[in-house]
């Protein structure tokens, strides 16, 4: 199973803006997909992310970091 690094940006983002998932995703996503997004089961699409991005006040160039394979285990 594949393990995406983009949901603990977004979940660390949320909490830090105190968000709830049912407040961010509202109008973006269902909960269970955010709550996947997340937990690195499920990567979003480019236009979910552009919309949990712009909500979090946060720059879409912030997930366009590499990680590495290690980083990808944690």
């Amino acid at each position: 199973m594949a393990v995406y690094a983009i949901g603990r940006t977004i979940r660390a983002a949320r909490e830090k803006a105190g968000l709830s998932q049912q407040a961010l995703c509202e109008g973006i996503c269902s909960l269970p997909t955010l709550s996947k997004i997340e937990n690195g089961v499920q990567n979003p699409s480019r236009k979910t992310l552009q919309y949990i991005s712009e909500r979090l006040g946060i720059d879409l160039e912030l997930f366009n970091v590499p990680v590495s394979d290690v980083e990808a285990q944690k």
